[in-house]
């Protein structure tokens, strides 16, 4: 997700809009940094990517990426008392550059800097020697397990790698850091799954993450990588999260939403639990410091004796004045049922805690506010929390949903326009039609900047809370605001052009479409694809021909994929030529696949067929989805052989495409899968409410005639 917040995320859900206002962390300086986490540097933002600056020994390290669909890493190592260059790996030079979302990491050693990304068989880990200047060794994506590399690390005086696929299964190298040579390694059929996390614990590697079966963890001698012992646990689906506890003891940390939270203590050469705690709600972080362990979150911690597992104390903790310092609230706050009429008006505010403006992910993006914003903004997340948390007293302590609305509407008028961006498109998706005259004013007045932001700040977030008001207004159905959305058309800021475009789109301001049209050749990628949304929001056929030019687009993929969407909007069968075109390129076809479906498309479903023995297992997710849709039966057989796919996401798909071609005989295989998957992918088709509710009743029919043939 790009700088300007990815403002194609605003169009599918007015959810999804909150979640875009505020931005995405890796917009803001938060994505996971390619050293490892050793984030004491600084960060700084601008229009163009994110950049990371940091000093480790004797260098001074740069890195980051360009661009973001997808991004281009780079890496500059300089030796600190000369500045001298000593490494230099530029954007589009870093492995796996041209694979998308391929995770760059690097390590520095003495004078080894070992760095690298892998993906789908593209990548390579590499060895630079910075006193020699001279490349060591290469690891190329034969050397490295399948999927992608998701960890780099110096550990133990080794090289520690591991990749998943799909975050279903994981494998380990253990390698020798100053040649590269293998000591030992475990491959997918080693592991109950992908690898969350390793620790090294004295000479004992503990590895953990979640697989098939739930979540595991375990131990490996590691000088040779034999198991010393290994769980699985099918009773819950969340990795957990392991903390070593001295040089014997590692303490787990598994939680399950409702559940509560389970704390273990381990022996780390056996396995055995040496105590085991249960606390409720569900709690998220764990650290040990010396003999005490604390299970928390941002307003509460457990405190458990190390050596015996006795809870020590439980202390919940309520947020007083700006700068956000947190006071105790007695134990025990968290007692009670909500009220029905409590819970009512928090499903009416429609800021839903299990999608992206959940308490957590909420803080993670106003990490783009500035700090005193952050501050002011707290109460309302604390109260959303507690919702969450099932905390009764801290729910009506923050006023419940009308003090999370009177906390939005005081937003409104936030010195930081982050914030004030943020509580507009909130206070829209909520249905707060009373706020329309106020948020207007957003919408129109010059836009304040903090002290605190500098130039590249400025250039990424100037007047964001004039184009999010717009957006607002349109959610809101303000129609009495087109004209003023339409003048908004022809200013300089992309962040405002984006909104306005947005917002008439959202109005269906069709007499506004051809002014909309012409930001189809806006400078900027994102405005393009606001303005392709709201042309398909307006049902604007006639501006079909100018959306279908943006298919052979370059720069920013997301253009095509809109592009693509919006012809299916448009009901433009005309273009399904120009869209099966990009069947033959990567990181396009899938998107293609499905939009020619939902065009109706059936004299191209030969070309969609063959995607079915793609590589990638999102492809033939897209190609199945299609064929089903495009009721494709004379493709039936081979869709039935992705029955027995090795990814259990494009078995589902195969089993629905092959419900909704009603596809009797093979009633005995499909049944069990579809019962418990359903209409697998649906909403990735992104029909139509009627045509979605269509299909579901086809599939429902279908699905009730093939159970009823297998329990005769």
């Amino acid at each position: 997700m790009n700088v300007f917040a990815r403002w194609s995320a605003l169009l599918a859900l007015p959810l999804l809009i909150l979640y875009a206002t505020v931005l995405a962390p890796e917009a803001c300086g938060q994505k996971d940094n390619p050293s490892n986490g050793q984030m004491d540097g600084k960060t700084t933002v601008t229009n163009k990517g994110v950049r990371f600056s940091q000093t480790i020994g004797h260098y001074d390290i740069t890195s980051g990426y360009v661009g973001f669909i997808p991004p281009q890493n780079f890496l500059t190592v300089r030796d600190k008392a000369s500045q001298e260059i000593l490494l230099e790996v530029k954007p589009g030079e870093f492995p796996a550059a041209n694979a998308p979302h391929a995770r760059p990491f690097w390590e520095i050693e003495g004078n080894l800097c070992v760095y690298g990304a892998a993906k789908n068989g593209q990548g390579a880990v590499r060895a630079f020697d910075l006193s020699a200047r001279r490349l060591v060794y290469e690891i190329s994506t034969d050397g490295l397990g399948p999927g992608e590399l998701d960890g780099l690390r110096f550990l133990g005086g080794r090289l520690y790698l591991s990749g998943n696929v799909e975050f279903k299964r994981g494998w380990v190298q253990l390698r020798q850091f100053e040649n590269g040579q293998i000591v030992w390694k475990l491959e997918e059929k080693d592991l109950p799954g992908w690898i969350s996390e390793a620790i090294l614990v004295g000479q004992r590697l503990v590895l953990y993450g979640h697989g098939a079966k739930g979540l595991w963890i375990g131990a490996r001698d590691f000088a040779k990588g034999d198991e010393l012992w290994s769980i699985v646990s099918g009773q819950n689906k969340y990795p957990p999260t392991v903390k070593a506890a001295g040089n014997n003891k590692v303490v787990a940390l598994t939680s399950e939403s409702g559940e509560g939270t389970v704390v273990t203590c381990l022996k780390v050469e056996t396995g055995k639990a040496i105590w085991k705690v249960t606390v409720k709600p569900t709690l998220s972080d764990l650290v040990v410091q010396k003999d005490v362990v604390l299970a928390q979150t941002e307003n509460r911690a457990v405190a458990i004796d190390l050596p015996t597992g006795k809870i020590l104390s439980d202390t919940v903790y309520e947020l007083k004045g700006t700068d956000g310092a947190r006071t105790a609230r007695p134990s025990g706050a968290i007692s009670g049922t909500f009220t029905a009429e409590e819970r009512q008006e928090m499903e009416g505010l429609r800021v839903g805690w299990d999608h992206p403006v959940s308490m957590a992910m909420g803080w993670t993006m106003c990490h783009c506010a500035t700090e005193a914003g952050k501050a002011r903004a707290r109460k309302m997340f604390d109260t959303l929390e507690a919702y969450q948390q099932e905390d009764i007293t801290g729910f009506r302590a923050g006023g419940g949903a009308k003090g999370i609305l009177d906390s939005l509407r005081k937003m409104l008028d936030d010195p930081d326009p982050v914030m004030r961006a943020f509580a507009a498109i909130a206070l829209a998706t909520a249905g707060q039609h009373a706020e329309i005259d106020k948020i207007a004013k957003l919408m129109k007045s010059p836009s304040s900047r903090p002290a605190e932001w500098d130039e590249t700040t400025t250039n990424v977030f100037a007047d964001i809370d004039r184009g999010r008001a717009a957006v607002a207004l349109g959610v809101l159905g303000a129609k009495g605001y087109a004209d003023d959305m339409a003048a908004m058309l022809s200013e300089k800021n992309a962040n405002v052009r984006g909104g306005a475009v947005l917002g008439l789109g959202y109005l269906k301001a069709n007499q506004h479409a051809k002014a909309v049209a012409t930001l189809l050749n806006d400078p900027s990628d994102d405005v393009k694809v606001c303005a392709m949304s709201a042309l398909g929001m307006m049902g604007a056929h006639a501006f079909a021909e100018d959306v279908a030019r943006l298919l052979d687009a370059g720069g920013d993929p997301s253009v095509a994929e809109t592009a693509c969407f919006t012809l299916t909007q448009l009901g433009a069968m005309e273009q399904a030529p120009r869209i099966a075109s990009l069947l033959g390129e990567e990181f396009k076809r899938g998107y293609a696949a499905r939009s020619l479906a939902v065009l109706g498309a059936r004299q191209h479903v030969k070309d969609i067929a063959k995607l079915l023995e793609s590589p990638s297992s999102l492809d033939r997710k897209d190609a199945l989805l299609a064929l089903g849709l495009l009721d494709a039966k004379e493709y039936e057989q081979a869709i039935s052989t992705r029955l027995k796919d090795r990814e259990d996401f494009v078995v589902a798909t195969a089993a629905f495409a092959l419900v909704l071609m009603n596809s009797t005989h093979y009633a005995e295989e499909i049944v069990p899968i579809f019962e418990k998957s359903g209409c697998y992918g649906l909403s990735d088709l992104r029909l139509s409410q009627d045509r979605q509710s269509q299909v579901e009743s086809t599939a429902k029919s279908s699905f009730k005639i093939m159970k009823a043939m297998v329990n005769n």
